[in-house]
């Protein structure tokens, strides 16, 4: 099955609705680019100051929040599209390629990410993320597993009562009933 590329940007689906109450997040967006290019080479409580005389009132923390969450949304974006060049530069190569590569390829994309950024605690996540998978895919399999050993096990039962009609018709449609909910 092929994957075929995603018709929106990893980074808009990715966005949510701003509150009505955030006061710098409803900015237009060239006003907030410039209250991060000023946070750059001020302290938070010079641009909150710098804010509140262009008329903007703002705390410093609420500020320390909107810039670390802009700061991290851009971040986001840049690396949504080096995964979406990537992916797209996959499936030029190999336009079957399956859902299980395209993961890998994402995997190891922020793996690498993780050692670059020499984080700890990413590279931890991922592998946390990936243990919890693998468990659960072996639930999977021995929940499926389960499931064909008490299908087996009925139709024997089936088979055996209709050869000694031990089992009556409504209990024997009962059991057919059961077999076809698996």
């Amino acid at each position: 099955m092929a994957v075929r590329k995603p018709q929106k940007s990893l980074a808009l689906i990715a966005t949510r609705k701003v509150r009505s109450d955030a006061v710098l997040k409803n900015l237009p967006e060239a006003k907030q680019d410039k209250i991060v290019h000023y946070a750059e080479t001020h302290s938070l409580s010079k641009t909150a100051a710098w804010l509140k005389r262009s008329g903007t009132t703002i705390g410093a923390r609420s500020l320390g929040t909107f810039l670390c969450e802009y700061r991290l949304s851009q971040q986001f974006e840049r690396h949504a599209a080096s995964v979406e060049l990537g992916i797209a530069d996959l499936l030029r190569r190999n336009p079957k390629i399956t859902p299980q590569r395209v993961h890998e390829y994402g995997q190891s994309f922020f793996n690498r990410l993780a050692i670059e950024k020499q984080d700890p605690r990413i590279w931890n996540i991922i592998q946390q993320i990936e243990l919890k998978k693998g468990k659960l895919q072996l639930e999977w399999q021995r929940y499926l597993d389960e499931a064909n050993e008490r299908r087996a096990k009925l139709k024997k039962d089936i088979k055996a009562a209709k050869r000694g009609a031990r089992i009556g018709p409504d209990t024997l449609e009962q059991i057919e009933q059961e077999l076809k909910l698996m």
